[in-house]
């Protein structure tokens, strides 16, 4: 069981700068709140296809710039972001058991569940999008 607490400030946090992010065209194939056993801590993980086509780096901008945007008393911090592809890591693990509409921002909580293999501590899943199937149906075989 995770010992830290993902707590409401940060889920809105990660709903806000997930709908900044869309209304700017951003495409985000997952977003999600990750526990980190080793580093005791949760990380906003935002998966994106481009990240394979162009880098991580414009999306890290976009954030920034985005983050800029955000009330001080809102704003969620820029370390406790990660982007990187949906074909790997903890993503591509949870597209095998998750799946929601490429425009979602669900409230999917997955916890001390294997999934694949992959022991998941803590996950709060806003959206997990499999690119090759757009607009489909949130499930998760919890």
């Amino acid at each position: 069981m995770a010992p830290k607490f993902l707590v409401e400030p940060d889920i809105e946090f990660g709903k806000q700068l997930l709908q900044k992010l869309d209304s700017q065209d951003v495409r985000i194939d997952a977003a999600l709140w990750v526990y980190d056993p080793e580093s005791e801590n949760y990380q906003l993980v935002i998966a994106s296809r481009d990240v394979d086509i162009r880098g991580a780096r414009p999306i890290y901008t976009t954030i920034q710039d985005v983050l800029r945007t955000l009330p001080e008393n809102q704003r969620g911090r820029f370390s406790d972001v990660a982007v990187t592809s949906p074909s790997t890591g903890v993503v591509a693990t949870l597209k095998t058991a998750v799946n929601t509409p490429t425009d979602a921002i669900d409230s999917i909580r997955i916890t001390d569940r294997v999934v694949n293999r992959e022991l998941i501590d803590d996950a709060y899943i806003y959206r997990m999008s499999s690119a090759d199937t757009p607009g489909s149906v949130a499930h998760s075989s919890e």
